[in-house]
């Protein structure tokens, strides 16, 4: 399957705070809102190791457009998903 969009968000970081497993969070919310809600569309969240931004906490990628978002929180959940649903 190819995929319309493609978002790497890093489960290694930790938030700005200390906070552990935001990225995991957000990764696996975002997955299971994609998969309930949207499951005729071409998107794939994942779940990253490193992406060498560590100094920006937690990060993730959208691809193919490249697009980097620094300094997630829980709070993020929408600017991502609405990422990925933008044409």
């Amino acid at each position: 399957m190819t995929f319309q969009k493609h978002l790497f968000i890093c489960t290694s970081c930790v938030g700005q705070n200390g906070e552990e497993n935001i990225g995991l969070e957000l990764q696996q919310s975002l997955k299971s809102d994609l998969k309930q809600n949207y499951p005729d569309k071409k998107l794939r969240v994942n779940k990253s190791g490193c992406l060498g931004k560590c100094r920006s906490g937690v990060n993730a990628v959208c691809y193919p457009a490249g697009k980097w978002f620094t300094h997630l929180t829980k709070n993020d959940l929408n600017t991502l998903k609405q990422e990925l649903l933008d044409e």
